[in-house]
């Protein structure tokens, strides 16, 4: 018997938003500016925020990096 599993958007604005309040001194990020950081678009971030998920693993794990964040805290199981 195999697992369900289970769908899930990646939350990275909420992640941006946190970390620009904990670093109010620091260069406040944006979607855009991390989309171009890692070379890639601001739409594939909507469709992660909206559960269009790709092999995102690696992007992932720079983003959290950035963002000072666990991947966990950029991944929200929906229902």
């Amino acid at each position: 018997m195999s697992k369900k599993k289970k769908p899930f958007s990646i939350v990275v604005d909420n992640q941006i938003e946190k970390y620009n309040e904990k670093n109010p001194t620091k260069r406040q990020l944006s979607r855009g500016l991390i989309a171009k950081e890692r070379g890639i678009g601001t739409q594939l971030l909507s469709d992660w925020s909206r559960g269009i998920v790709p092999d995102v693993v690696v992007h992932l794990k720079e983003i959290a990096k950035t963002l000072e964040c666990s991947v966990d805290d950029l991944i929200k199981e929906t229902e």
